[in-house]
């Protein structure tokens, strides 16, 4: 029975039906959204919970500086981590079959209808699409007076940009050639549509974050955002304009940045308070 439940379930895959794998794909990620929920709203009601919540918000009060210490000091473990990759990757090449792994994975379903969902997947990604977006919600903030989250914002945005610009041309890495469904230019190692994703849509929901009261709504804005970048991530290795690695090291060099960035506006807002 499990013999054949596994076959049926290989057959429908390799099938070439958008459809289908369009249900797939929206089932695993409700079942996985859903599940988080219920575990995160059983946990709510554990006194686990109440401790917990009480703790960080009596140390956010007596020592406000210490989540902003926290923030610079993941932002130097990941930057650690980034540069551990970089040198496996680049200098060591360990990670030649771990890229190949993945990609082989990734190409599996390959069709025209799955080129067309990554391409619409990718452009999420991109500097226009980032450009137009970004203006709007700076304006936005700035418009009801949060000049501090519309300064952050940007800086995040931005800097990582130009981080990621600096990053290509020391590293000097050439895309890969087994396959051009799109044409890019420019160098590969770190993906700049992984490390500026990550970085503008994870201020974004960050500031979305401080406006939610309930736990568990922060934390599916945060999962969703996640899963968000993840797509990102993957349409670029599926589109064949980077490699595995490439985007691991833009999430690495992404997230230093981004908690860069976070413990920064957290220090505006000490210090904004401070001056009231």
């Amino acid at each position: 029975m499990y013999n054949l439940l596994s076959t049926n379930l290989f057959t429908l895959l390799k099938a070439d039906n958008k459809v289908t794998l369009l249900l797939l794909i929206t089932v695993m990620i409700l079942l996985i959204i859903i599940g988080f929920a219920l575990i995160l709203h059983i946990f709510q009601r554990t006194f686990l919970y109440s401790i917990l919540k009480d703790l960080l918000y009596y140390v956010k009060q007596k020592w406000p500086g210490l989540y902003i210490l926290v923030g610079f000091l993941i932002s130097g473990l990941l930057l650690a981590e980034f540069a551990e990759l970089a040198w496996k990757t680049l200098f060591r090449h360990q990670m030649v079959i771990f890229d190949q792994l993945i990609i082989e994975l990734v190409r599996y379903f390959a069709n025209h209808h799955l080129d067309l969902i990554m391409l619409h997947i990718t452009t999420l990604g991109s500097a226009p699409f980032y450009g137009v977006l970004s203006i709007l919600i700076v304006t936005g903030l700035a418009y009801f007076r949060k000049y501090l989250e519309a300064s952050a914002l940007a800086i995040c945005l931005l800097g990582g940009g130009f981080l990621n610009y600096l990053l290509k041309h020391l590293f000097v890495r050439a895309r890969p050639d087994m396959f051009h469904i799109i044409k890019e230019t420019g160098y590969s190692f770190p993906s700049g549509h992984a490390m500026v994703s990550l970085c503008f849509y994870g201020m974004l929901a960050y500031l979305i974050s401080q406006n939610i009261s309930s736990w568990i709504w922060r934390a599916l804005v945060f999962m969703l955002t996640a899963i968000f970048i993840a797509a990102i991530g993957v349409s670029r290795i599926y589109l064949g304009v980077h490699y595995p690695t490439d985007v691991l090291a833009g999430y690495a060099a992404g997230s230093t940045w981004l908690f860069f960035c976070l413990s920064l506006l957290m220090w505006w807002e000490h210090k904004n308070k401070q001056n009231q």
